[in-house]
């Protein structure tokens, strides 16, 4: 049967390096440091695949994200979301 497929993942990026997800609350915490009151990259792939004919196209976008200045405490609450 005929189908279009759709991938699509997205990564962060700040000071030239790729953050992947935080491997614990301690990470989140270092992440979110280093990004509060900053400014980082998201970008985002997409593909889509048709079947029927091969046809692929591709699109990519970046995003700027500013980060509002957070304190310790506040970071803490945001991880304890589960977010």
């Amino acid at each position: 049967l005929p189908a279009i497929i759709l991938g699509a993942d997205t990564v962060v990026a700040y000071n030239g390096h790729i953050l992947g997800k935080p491997q614990d609350s301690e990470d989140a915490f270092q992440m979110l440091h280093s990004l509060q009151g900053n400014v980082h990259s998201v970008f985002t792939g997409i593909t889509f695949i048709d079947s029927d004919s091969g046809n692929i196209h591709t699109e990519c976008c970046q995003t700027l994200v500013h980060v509002y200045p957070m304190s310790d405490q506040e970071i803490n609450e945001y991880i304890a979301t589960g977010e």
